[in-house]
């Protein structure tokens, strides 16, 4: 996974298709497991059901923050910003 920032709980990470016209999937990271290099992640995928999650190379964490309302995404200072359903 491509990090440029902590992965805390709150944090959204995005996971990018292998196939061509398929969607990225979002998912809002609820609980941090595991210790450094052995990092899994409790999320909550945009359909609402909950995993552990292992990240690959496809997985970016996505410049978001949780704060904007709920309710789906919202345009702000130039910048898509994503909240995954609660």
């Amino acid at each position: 996974m491509k990090r440029k920032q902590a992965v805390v709980s709150g944090t959204v990470i995005s996971v990018h298709p292998h196939r061509v016209g398929a969607q990225r999937q979002l998912a809002q990271v609820l609980e941090v497991l595991g210790g450094e290099g052995h990092r899994r992640y409790r999320v909550r995928w945009e359909d609402g059901h909950e995993s552990i999650f292992f990240p690959g190379e496809d997985a970016v964490i996505e410049p978001v923050s949780i704060s904007a309302p709920a309710g789906g995404s919202e345009r702000r200072r130039g910048r898509q910003r994503h909240v995954v359903g609660s």
